[in-house]
């Protein structure tokens, strides 16, 4: 069977009356089925997702694209067009800041063939990591201003550029706080690992306040990014127990860093095999990620050495 021509076209900007209207019809107009449409309203902001069949289309795509882009320029909002296969392969940017070890996680999968997707960009905060993405043959792009909203409105229009549009994106230890504004254009498309069983312990230096706060169990989450921060729906979690007479700071964080990449990976892994999305701020199941055993049941915790 050959595979479908898929279309998607977002549309965000200030709420405002007729915008559904407007793009569904522009695209019924021109032959595009539709196939699944999502849009939500946070604090004025509007977003809407649109997918759909172009099997039919019956203006070529550069005039489609035109044709959105009018339209948008009239309700003063942004539109995006984005193509793909069906079957395609998912392409992500991992961002990342100076740790290492979760964007080699997720690299490894992809070339043990785990992970069915590339590595479109990476992106970083800091030039720590720029020699990873040079050795994989990746483009690398640093943003370090001092201003975050300089450096987010360059991260938006790199990621609007054909070659760096992307299925999803990885805060591969990312050490930046990202704006309600960013994170809202991309919600659902984000994936973050947190050094904690959230909601405990958000914020900076998890594994300090989990320590120094006497905890006996730690561990990691992997879960989407919301507007909220560190409060996103989660997607997998696991952890490790503290052996308060012996273990070290140190200790508790190499384990973890451990646990970070195993769980990063799986969910990236099920983002990509399409087993899970997000909708209206919950994740949904296609597939359990504990129907292979590995859940461990209460009071028998792996741990992590």
């Amino acid at each position: 069977m050959t595979p479908k021509k898929i279309v998607e076209v977002s549309v965000i900007g200030k709420d405002k009356k007729g915008v559904i209207a407007t793009f569904t019809s522009l695209l019924f107009d021109c032959g595009v089925n539709i196939e699944d449409l999502e849009q939500t309203v946070r604090e004025d902001f509007f977003l809407m997702r649109v997918k759909g069949d172009i099997s039919g289309l019956t203006v070529s795509l550069t005039g489609l694209e035109g044709l959105l882009s009018e339209a948008a320029k009239k309700l003063d909002m942004e539109v995006s067009l984005n193509t793909r296969q069906s079957s395609g392969i998912k392409r992500m940017a991992l961002m990342v800041t100076k740790e290492a070890h979760a964007p080699e996680a997720i690299l490894a999968e992809i070339k043990a063939g785990r992970i069915q997707a590339e590595v479109a960009v990476m992106i970083g905060n800091r030039e720590e990591l720029r020699p990873l993405a040079e050795r994989e043959g990746i483009p690398f792009f640093c943003f370090s201003s001092k201003i975050k909203e300089e450096n987010e409105h360059n991260i938006i229009e790199l990621l609007r550029q054909p070659e760096y549009n992307v299925d999803l994106i990885v805060l591969a230890r990312y050490m930046q706080i990202l704006s309600p504004e960013f994170t809202f254009r991309y919600e659902g498309k984000i994936i973050n690992i947190h050094p904690s069983l959230l909601p405990a312990y958000p914020g900076a230096r998890a594994y300090r306040q989990a320590y120094d706060n006497g905890s006996t169990v730690a561990g990691a989450t992997a879960h989407f990014v919301t507007m909220d921060l560190d409060r996103g729906p989660i997607i997998y979690q696991e952890a490790f127990y503290i052996d308060k007479s012996s273990d070290t700071l140190q200790d508790v964080v190499r384990r973890g860093q451990d646990l970070e990449k195993r769980i990063l990976s799986r969910a990236v892994r099920m983002f990509v095999d399409e087993e899970l999305y997000m909708h209206w701020g919950k994740v949904y199941w296609r597939k359990s990620p504990y129907n292979d055993g590995t859940c461990p049941e209460v009071g028998h915790l792996p741990s992590i050495s």
